[in-house]
């Protein structure tokens, strides 16, 4: 999720790739802690090289063993 309402804390990224995919878009972004896609609104309007504050909707959120790939 862009931004921090899920009232966790925030981090930084950088938009590296925008993939308009109708009314979803793939947002890839750079941080510190590695590189992270997110699923957002159709609507956003960031450019690449925007700095973003991203945060994480456990809710809504894939995880992945990081040891073969699969999804948990």
């Amino acid at each position: 999720m862009l931004g921090t309402a899920s009232g966790l804390p925030g981090f930084a990224g950088k938009v590296s790739v925008i993939e308009a995919m109708g009314p979803d878009t793939i947002l890839w972004c750079e941080a510190d802690s590695g590189v992270f896609s997110l699923r957002i609104p159709g609507d956003f309007a960031g450019a690449v090289g925007d700095g973003v504050t991203l945060g994480l909707d456990l809710a809504n959120a894939s995880y992945f063993d990081s040891a073969t790939g699969k999804r948990l």
